[in-house]
């Protein structure tokens, strides 16, 4: 049986090396396959933190919640390093994101995630800030929520939209007004420090995280 199983893996990774061969050489990108075995979330962690961007998929049964994030827990979370969270069967088209959404709420998780993804936003033809005065965060945010953001990506020549959204569900606005301007790319802090389903947008969005219809950019 050990044997059987020794042979299926290195007939799946063998695969894996020829697809990956074919998509490096039709894109003209260099690329490195590692193998990884024994604890995933940990040894995926361990690579991010020697990469610039972690890029991760929400997993093979999108369906089920535990399978969705777990895996990239540790990489969101302990890495140190920021990371995109893909749609499940996703494709790009190659080019840069042109329309950004940024959820503010003025915490450091949200200041790292815009200073992470600067590269994105200076090259966004739109970029739209997205402020939830919810009550636990008005202090941070001060006055005018908002505005001392958009002023501070203004000055490095990213267009800016600030829209201020009344809720009870920062994600749930954040994640529908991405919809509605038809963001390619969400920017995100990841908050909290246990299972992000819990923290980010909270509970409520489990489903929309663990199948997101847009790349979200998240940093810690």
């Amino acid at each position: 049986m050990i044997t059987s199983f020794e042979g299926r893996r290195h007939d799946a990774e063998e695969q894996l090396r020829g697809l990956l061969s074919d998509v490096a050489s039709a894109t003209g990108v260099n690329c490195e396959l590692r193998i990884c075995s024994g604890e995933t979330g940990e040894a995926l962690m361990l690579h991010a933190r020697h990469a610039a961007l972690a890029i991760v998929g929400t997993g093979r049964d999108p369906d089920r919640a535990e399978t969705a994030l777990t895996v990239s827990e540790d990489i969101i979370f302990a890495s140190g390093r920021p990371s995109i969270l893909l749609p499940t069967f996703w494709q790009s088209d190659g080019a840069v994101p042109e329309t950004i959404v940024v959820g503010w709420n003025a915490s450091r998780e949200a200041a790292r995630a815009i200073a992470d993804s600067m590269a994105f936003l200076a090259t966004a033809r739109a970029v739209h800030v997205v402020v939830v005065p919810e009550p636990k965060v008005a202090r941070l945010l001060g006055e005018d929520p908002g505005s001392d953001i958009s002023l501070h990506l203004a000055r490095h020549g990213i267009r800016v939209t600030l829209d201020r959204l009344e809720g009870s569900n920062a994600g749930d606005l954040i994640l529908s007004r991405a919809e509605e301007v038809g963001a390619d790319l969400v920017v995100m802090g990841a908050y909290g420090q246990s299972r992000i389903t819990e923290f980010v947008f909270g509970s409520a969005t489990r489903t929309i995280l663990a199948n997101p219809k847009i790349p979200i950019f998240l940093s810690r």
